[in-house]
Formats: structure tokens, sequence, C-alpha cells
């Protein structure tokens, strides 16, 4: 679904030294367009702040914690992809008001997963990863 957003021309190298914040800066940006792609989907009709209320439930820190931690449980992921999980869940701080250290940490690892998958372009995964954690 992201195919065709950009083109970053990064080598394996480049992609292994970039910063898990970064990781996660852009990762947070790919998964809202997953979630607003699907929001949109099922709810054609809506008027834009109901797809947003809709929208947030997919993107608050508790639930990619949740979501996260599911993937791993359901072997969506693998070892490699769960290193970027905890090096991004460490590198968080400053959570929000409305969640949890533990629960900001893993969300930032979450996206971080999300951005790794997307530099390194393997769009298959990011497609299973979304249509997983969306059902």
């Amino acid at each position: 679904m992201v195919e065709n957003i950009g083109d970053l021309a990064l080598s394996q190298d480049d992609v292994n030294c970039i910063n898990t914040l970064a990781l996660a800066y852009i990762g947070d940006c790919i998964w809202e367009i997953y979630v607003r792609n699907y929001v949109l989907a099922k709810n054609k009709f809506a008027k834009v702040n109901k797809l947003h209320l809709l929208s947030t439930k997919y993107v608050k820190a508790k639930t990619q914690a949740d979501m996260v931690k599911t993937l791993k449980e359901n072997n969506i992921i693998d070892e490699n992809m769960w290193d970027i999980v905890l090096r991004g869940r460490n590198s968080a701080t400053n959570p929000p008001k409305n969640a949890n250290v533990q629960e900001y940490n893993y969300a930032t690892g979450f996206e971080a997963l999300i951005g790794y998958l997307y530099i390194k372009k393997n769009y298959s995964k990011l497609d299973e990863i979304a249509q997983f954690c969306l059902k």
C-alpha cells in the first residue's frame, strides 16, 4: 500500500544506522496512512470528525503497545523485528499524559518497527502487520 510514497535510496548499512526514534518518526506517519485508509474504507460516508475519532483508537500508545505484544505472541514478527521494537522502546522518553511510561515505550517500539520495515521496503510484511492489527 505504501510502495509509491517515496524512495529514500538508503543502503542496508544506512538503514541499520538510523536512530530508532527517527524510525519511529517515519513509522508513525506510515502507520497513520494505514489507519486512515482502513477507517475511511469502512466509513466511506462519515464526516471527518467521526473519521478522526475512529482513527484515534488505533494510534493511541496503549493500543500500539498491545498490538506489538500481540504481534510477538502470534509469531507475526521475528526476533530481528522484535529487536527493533526493543531498541525503539528503550529510546522513548516523555510519555504523553494519557499513557504510562511502559505503554509509551512499547508504542514507540511499534512505530520504530513500522518505520524500519518501510525504510527496508518490506512492504509485504508491513501489509501483513497492518491487516493483523486492524482486523
